[in-house]
C-alpha cells in the first residue's frame, strides 16, 4: 500500500480502485503530475493487504522504443535486399531473352546456321532457344519444298504450248506463263497491270465458263 501510495494518491489513481476490488494483475498507472508506471497487483490471502509493485514505463518499453526507432532502418535494408535480389534474377532472365530479341530481329539478315540461336542454358530460356531453333529447321524445309514445286510447276507451264493462268480471288493475276505475248500479242506485264485484259480477249460465249472456274 505504501508504494502505490507514494506513486500516485488514491483520490487520482484508478490503479488503488481496482485493487481495492481484488484485481490481480498489472495495469498502466498514469495521471498528470507523475510519470506513467506499470503498476502490478496482488491480495495477500493470509492478510488484508495488498502488494503492489510499481516499474516506470518508460523503463519497461525501452527495448520496444528502440526497436521502433530502428524499424526505419530495417525496413530499409529489407527494401534494398529485395531490390538486389529482383535485379540479379532480371540480369539472369532477361539478359538472355534481350539477346534472344536482337537475333530474332536481325533473322533478315541471316542465312542458313546464322539463323538458329545458339545458347546453353537448361532452364526456360534454353527450351525456348531449342523451341525457335526446331520452328526455323521446319520453316526451312517448307520454304525449299515450296521454292521446288514453284520451279517445277513454271518449268511445267513455260514448255507448253498453251498459256497458264493463276488468278486470285481478288482478281490480279498472281502468275501468267510467259507464252501469253506470243498467243495474244499482250506482254505478262500488261495482263499483271489491267485486272480486266484477260476478260477482254475471251470470246463472250466463253465468259460463263471462265467465270466460274475463277
Amino acid at each position: 500500500n505504501e508504494l502505490l501510495h507514494n506513486a500516485h494518491s488514491a483520490a487520482t489513481n484508478r490503479c488503488l480502485a481496482y485493487a481495492n476490488h481484488n484485481y490481480k494483475g498489472t495495469i498502466e498507472s498514469k495521471d498528470k503530475k507523475n510519470p506513467p508506471v506499470l503498476a502490478a497487483f496482488s491480495n495477500l490471502k493470509a492478510t488484508d493487504w495488498i502488494l503492489s509493485i510499481n516499474f516506470p514505463a518508460t523503463e519497461a518499453y525501452a527495448a520496444f522504443y528502440k526497436a521502433n526507432r530502428l524499424l526505419p532502418a530495417v525496413w530499409i535494408v529489407v527494401v534494398l535486399l529485395t531490390m538486389f535480389v529482383i535485379s540479379t534474377i532480371m540480369k539472369i532472365f532477361i539478359t538472355p531473352l534481350t539477346h534472344f530479341t536482337h537475333h530474332v530481329l536481325a533473322m533478315p539478315r541471316k542465312n542458313d546456321a546464322e539463323r538458329l540461336y545458339h545458347i546453353e542454358r537448361d532452364d526456360e530460356v534454353g527450351a525456348l532457344a531449342q523451341a525457335f531453333n526446331t520452328m526455323v529447321g521446319e520453316l526451312d524445309q517448307q520454304q525449299a519444298s515450296l521454292e521446288n514445286r514453284e520451279q517445277l510447276y513454271k518449268t511445267v507451264v513455260e514448255f507448253t504450248s498453251e498459256m497458264s493462268v493463276l488468278r486470285g480471288i481478288d482478281g490480279k493475276i498472281r502468275y501468267i506463263s510467259p507464252n501469253c505475248e506470243h498467243i495474244t500479242g499482250y506482254r505478262d506485264a500488261d495482263f499483271y497491270a489491267d485486272l480486266h485484259l484477260i476478260e477482254n480477249l475471251i470470246h463472250p460465249n466463253d465468259l460463263p465458263h471462265w467465270r466460274d472456274r475463277h
